[in-house]
């Protein structure tokens, strides 16, 4: 399994080496946060001006400093792989356009868009209108599974009945999920938006089971509903981006630049300048408002922006449009530095403490303001019906609705109490009557023939391992059921420099300690060695010093040596040459981090 919990360190890369800043770079541009094979060869790095040898050296200090994290196939093989919590970090460090060889510091570019784009809300005709916050969406849903429960067939599956009935409470729509490409292992299937849902609710670790029904998860659920709404978001969005978000390094940078070079919340901008490589894709722009059904084994760099886009906006956390000019903008609804969450839970003790008024109407609605923290949403969840969820959202209390809440556990007292503490005008006379009535009956029947099977607050929690046939995948995406990773063990890193200079112990310590001439023989075996530990030599030719990454001996008596060679004059570009001994005088084999080694 994957993990991305990385270690509480100063996440600082001038903290860092210069092969390691030129390491991380290049496999953050390539391959964002997708797994790589570390078999390099020296080919790879020369652009960066680096050797082989040096790429390893900084790979495995990266490594020790937890920038880089390692797994293994079941068969031994060994992957790397840069966190995602890292990911928006580095899209602010490094890259401009990160298909390129280009750097910058990209909170340049972060400011120009800030500066440079701001649209004004009367220009902008909104396309694609988010129509739920998700985190109150998973309040409703858990109510709802709390009140009825989801049962199981035999065979571990949810009934097909009341999947239709989790279709018609929920406000996620199939639509905006459609193009992740995401797929349900078991054949019956589940509609896709009730897939994420579902495996969300998994993930964490809210749901539990029975032998025959799914349950929440007493102890989890009162962790969450005492969290803040921001904390909410943060954890679900990182579990869809990487769970649902396409694998493709294309696709991962558009996710992080889309957090990191956007505005704050609420203000629109244009897409197109947040397209990685957006010079070498033309992108029309109602192209970038189609998300058709592309072909999942060869998606392109548009399909993945689209149907991240589309997705963002069924989950609510943004939302699509174009400006005067028909370009497409996009603004984000929650705020994005908020989604760059790697710390604890947040428990919200502000909203805690302030008095967020309910407004009990005489038609027996109630009127509850967006700014009201989750345990209050999570109460009335419990307690009233759903009308409307909007600025304002809008419950209304009914027969049906207060004699479930007491069914479950929800005492009629506890009822009354919390709607007291949260009224702002007080419980209409007639409301409180009509509760009264509406709570007495259930709460006689409990009394009277108490059933330990009913699914009640308190008895919901059950110690089994949660499995229900979901296996939700995204195309490309890492899924535990069916990939053979397991994380693998770093206690090997310390041995891997002992043995990148395979025979070092053997060879003169003076061939790397000094800058010397030496016998056209030695200066054949020091070449060998160079070609074998994929390093440099350090070579004077001339009145010049010049550095060589060589590839290939040529010949016997006169041999010639070939690799790519840079001048210190210049500007540390390698060329690809072919020398001879005679063209230069003293030699020195470069084995870095050589003082290490040699102890």
């Amino acid at each position: 399994m994957r993990n991305n919990n990385t270690q509480q360190v100063q996440w600082s890369t001038e903290l860092l080496s210069r092969a390691e800043q030129i390491v991380l770079s290049t496999l953050f541009r390539q391959h964002a946060g997708a797994f790589i094979s570390p078999k390099f060869s020296s080919a790879v790095w020369v652009t960066e001006g680096l050797s082989g040898a040096e790429a390893r050296v900084g790979l495995i200090g990266l490594r020790q400093k937890g920038w880089i994290k390692t797994t293994r196939k079941t068969w031994g093989e060994h992957l790397y792989y840069i966190p995602n919590v890292l990911l928006p970090q580095l899209t602010e460090v490094f890259a401009i356009k990160v298909g390129s060889g280009n750097t910058h510091d990209g909170s340049e570019e972060a400011q120009h868009i800030g500066q440079s784009h701001m649209i004004t809300r009367n220009h902008i005709q909104v396309l694609h209108e988010a129509e739920v916050d998700i985190a109150a969406e998973f309040l409703h849903l858990m109510a709802w599974i709390i009140h009825d429960g989801l049962p199981l067939t035999s065979k571990g599956m949810i009934h097909k009945r009341t999947l239709r009935q989790l279709c018609s409470i929920t406000a996620l729509h199939e639509s905006h999920f459609r193009g992740l490409h995401i797929h349900d292992d078991d054949q019956e299937g589940y509609p896709v938006h009730i897939a994420i849902a579902l495996d969300l609710l998994l993930r964490l670790g809210l749901l539990e089971k029975s032998d025959t029904h799914v349950y929440i998860s007493n102890e989890r659920l009162q962790a969450w509903i005492n969290r803040s709404w921001s904390s909410m978001y943060c954890e679900i969005y990182n579990i869809c981006a990487e769970r649902y978000g396409m694998s493709e390094p294309y696709a991962q940078h558009f996710r992080s630049r889309l957090l990191i070079l956007a505005p704050a919340i609420n203000e629109w901008f244009p897409i197109r300048s947040l397209l990685p490589w957006r010079d070498e894709v033309q992108v029309e722009e109602q192209d970038l408002l189609r998300c058709d059904n592309a072909n999942p084994k060869s998606l392109s760099p548009l399909h993945l922006v689209q149907s991240w886009l589309r997705a963002l906006v069924g989950l609510g956390f943004g939302e699509v449009g174009h400006d005067a000019t028909g370009e497409v903008v996009y603004r984000w609804l929650v705020q994005p530095a908020d989604l760059c969450c790697s710390g604890d839970p947040i428990y919200d003790e502000k909203l805690d403490k302030e008095k967020f008024g309910l407004f009990i109407q005489p038609d027996f609605e109630i009127l509850l303001p967006p700014e009201a923290p989750p345990h209050v949403r999570w109460r009335l969840e419990l307690c009233a019906e759903l009308v409307t969820r909007d600025r304002m959202s809008i419950y209304r209390l009914t027969k049906e609705s207060v004699m479930k809440a007491v069914r479950i556990g929800f005492t009629l007292d506890q009822i009354v109490l919390f709607l007291n503490n949260h009224a702002m005008t007080g419980i209409p006379e007639h409301v409180h009557l009509a509760l009264q009535q509406w709570g007495q009956v259930p709460e006689d029947h409990l009394a009277k023939a108490p059933n330990p099977s009913e699914p009640t607050l308190e008895a919901s929690h059950r110690a089994d391992e949660l499995v229900i046939n979901l296996n939700v995948r995204s195309q490309g995406t890492i899924n535990t059921a069916e990939t053979p990773y397991e994380e693998d063990d770093e206690s090997h890193v310390s041995t891997e420099l002992d043995e990148l200079w395979p025979g070092y112990k053997d060879i003169p310590e003076m061939w790397h300690r000094e800058w010397r001439k030496y016998h056209a023989s030695t200066v054949r075996q020091i070449a060998s060695k160079a070609i074998e530990w994929q390093t440099k030599l350090e070579l004077k030719r001339n009145e010049d010093i010049v550095y060589i990454i060589p590839d290939r001996i040529e010949g016997h008596g006169d041999w010639m040596l070939s690799g790519w060679v840079t001048s210190s004059l210049g500007e540390n570009v390698f060329e690809r040459q072919v020398l001879s001994p005679r063209d230069w005088g003293n030699i020195r084999l470069i084995v870095p981090d050589h003082e290490r080694s040699a102890t």
